[in-house]
């Protein structure tokens, strides 16, 4: 597998696991939410990638410097 391809893998994997916690954790609440027979207005963990941009970006960047840190260490 070239490497390049690699780095690009495993740096998207820290994305997914972040990306992937927020939206199970959006689902939990809006079932609980609507089981509850709420109405009010929502605002869930999802809105953290907007309100967050900045740390999911620096996020983003480290998995992926670490990621190539790591595929560089290993050749």
């Amino acid at each position: 597998m070239p490497s390049a391809l690699r780095v690009f893998l495993a740096g998207l994997a820290g994305v997914i696991a972040s990306v992937g916690y927020l939206w199970i954790w959006e689902a939990i609440e809006v079932a609980l939410r609507d089981s509850r027979g709420d109405t009010s207005d929502y605002m869930g963990p999802m809105v953290m990638l907007v309100y967050g941009y900045p740390l999911f970006i620096i996020t983003w960047l480290l998995c992926f410097a670490m990621a190539g840190f790591a595929v560089w260490r290993a050749k």
